[in-house]
């Protein structure tokens, strides 16, 4: 009887260390899964940005082109005709002043993502990992892994807040550049 116990304490011991061996490559790809995320929204943030400064740059096109045409155009009509005045402020009248609160507003949001702005978190900080396990000098694989997934799941998540706020800038941006065009056409005739 003895070497027969003896023989299912060797298998208890193995099964033990297999599961063990289960529940680390279940934690390490929980952790690589949620870490592919984050840099998945680190390359996110990059490519809104890389879109914001695409439409600051058209934003410009735009306002040089058309404003300038606009402004000699208006001039002409200035001086040629006898029609009533139509200007509200420092001389432009409505759609101008429309055209270029759009601008202004489309620069100020393509502005606003391209700034850095708090809050992100893309990386662990090596503070945070001494940190959470500091309390004793051996930690289980298993319970480490569980606690740096849940660290990244959160920075995940507020990620994603800041992601979503940067994507609507980026939205709005783009409609007023795109709805000025019309204001500057408009005062062509």
């Amino acid at each position: 009887m003895a070497g027969i116990d003896g023989e299912l304490g060797g298998v208890s011991a193995k099964y033990n260390s297999d599961v063990m061996n289960a529940k680390l490559d279940i934690c390490k790809f929980a952790y690589q899964s949620i870490a592919n995320s984050i840099d998945s929204q680190k390359e996110d943030l990059k490519s809104i940005r890389a879109h914001a400064s695409i439409i600051s740059a058209v934003n410009g096109l735009v306002v040089t082109f058309l404003s300038g045409f606009i402004f000699e155009v208006f001039k002409l009509r200035k001086f040629t005709t006898d029609d009533v005045d139509y200007t509200l402020f420092l001389g432009l009248n409505l759609e101008t002043i429309l055209a270029l609160a759009f601008f202004g507003s489309s620069l100020v949001l393509s502005a606003l993502v391209l700034l850095p702005t708090s809050g992100w978190n893309f990386d662990l900080q090596s503070e945070r990992i001494i940190e959470a396990h500091s309390d004793n000098c051996y930690t289980d694989l298993v319970v480490f892994y569980k606690k740096m997934t849940s660290m990244r799941m959160k920075h995940f998540e507020k990620n994603e807040e800041l992601l979503s706020q940067v994507q609507n800038q980026l939205f709005y941006a783009v409609f007023f550049s795109v709805f000025q065009i019309p204001f500057w056409l408009w005062n062509l005739f």
